[in-house]
């Protein structure tokens, strides 16, 4: 009898326990681990190099359940991408009010995109990663979906530059969409740089503003200003 318990407490080394995270999560649980641990190895290792093997080990489950929840690695990319878009349309950029505002108000308001903007790189940026992986890597597998979200916000955001424009806030010669499209590329820029130099202090220090508001003000300066009126 002790040696048949004994046999069943020990496992060979292909056999190894199950997770107890795996064992105690929910469905919806596992899916949405599944999903992080996705977006963070696509993000570092990029799509082709990232097997849904390591995927399904960095969470500790079976293989099976991606085919389960997802169906294929591709749709799984998708997800990854699709959730971190979504989080981004639910921010405050797409909910802007122009009512009544006054002059002061406008400005505040403009200095705010810059803020949200950077803060949204901040907290999304593995998907920034994963986009200019896409880029490089010449497979575009996530851009129509971000198209489609950029497509959004340069279009919502046209809009209130225009509706500035129509309360005497914004200079009327300037033109929305290639202004929009030059401030985006200095905050991503910022963005890639900031990401670039760390660890680095002495080089940030000389470098770059020496906080995030710092850098929402200079952007904002070196970009609205002669913008508005």
């Amino acid at each position: 009898m002790k040696k048949a318990a004994s046999r069943k407490k020990r496992r060979g080394p292909g056999r190894p326990a199950k997770p107890k995270r795996a064992a105690s999560a929910t469905g919806e649980d596992l899916r949405g681990q599944l999903v992080a641990a996705a977006r963070t190895l696509f993000a570092h290792k990029g799509f082709d190099k990232t097997s849904t093997r390591e995927i399904a080990s960095a969470v500790g489950v079976n293989l099976a359940l991606i085919a389960y929840y997802f169906g294929s690695k591709e749709e799984l990319y998708l997800a990854v991408l699709g959730e971190s878009a979504e989080r981004l349309r639910a921010g405050p950029v797409f909910s802007v009010c122009l009512d009544g505002l006054s002059r002061a108000e406008f400005r505040s308001l403009l200095r705010g995109v810059v803020a949200l903007h950077l803060a949204a790189l901040r907290d999304e940026p593995e998907l920034m990663l994963i986009v200019q992986r896409e880029l490089l890597d010449g497979a575009p597998r996530c851009l129509p979906l971000i198209n489609g979200l950029m497509q959004e916000m340069l279009q919502h955001l046209t809009r209130v530059l225009r509706e500035g424009k129509r309360l005497g806030y914004v200079r009327p010669e300037l033109h929305e969409v290639t202004f929009l499209m030059l401030l985006s590329r200095a905050i991503t820029g910022y963005f890639f740089l900031h990401r670039q130099l760390a660890g680095r202090a002495a080089l940030v220090a000389e470098l770059l503003p020496p906080t995030t508001e710092a850098a929402v003000d200079q952007i904002f300066l070196g970009f609205f200003e002669g913008a508005l009126v």
